[in-house]
Order: structure tokens, then C-alpha cells, then sequence
């Protein structure tokens, strides 16, 4: 039986981002959904080692907002 490993400890750079798969699993969106919000500036990102991480308070914040708004359109009356 092969030697256990144990688990790599996260890099101090990447701390508070999160990836674009990660985002999207938080987001409950389509991972280029996500690209999208990146390339239009809805979302903000770093680059790091060429990889993009986002900000994890970036994606709460939108997801705040994505619920604000949803509650509003429940909330309004219909025409």
C-alpha cells in the first residue's frame, strides 16, 4: 500500500479567492457565466500564476445582490 499523503496546506497568495468553479458553485451559475461576469467587469478577479482566483467577499456580495433583486421582482406587482 502506497504512503498517505497529506493534504497540501493552501498557498498564503490564494488565501480569501476562490476559483471561477468554485464561484460558479456559489454563484449556481454556468462556469462561462462566470467568465462572462469577469470579462464585463461585473466581477472582480487577480491573476495569480495565471490562474484567476476571485475575491470570496466579490461573490457574496454579488450573490447578496442577486437575492436583493430576486426578492424586489417577487415583491412588485404584476402589470
Amino acid at each position: 500500500m502506497a504512503p498517505m499523503k497529506r493534504p497540501a496546506k493552501p498557498h498564503p497568495e490564494l488565501a480569501g479567492t476562490i476559483s471561477i468553479a468554485e464561484a460558479a458553485r456559489c454563484l449556481r451559475l454556468p462556469h462561462k457565466q462566470v467568465r462572462h461576469l469577469l470579462g464585463t467587469g461585473k466581477l472582480n478577479f487577480v491573476q495569480i500564476r495565471g490562474k484567476f482566483r476571485i475575491p470570496k467577499q466579490e461573490v457574496t456580495a454579488l450573490a447578496r445582490q442577486a437575492r436583493e433583486d430576486a426578492k424586489r421582482q417577487r415583491a412588485r406587482p404584476p402589470k
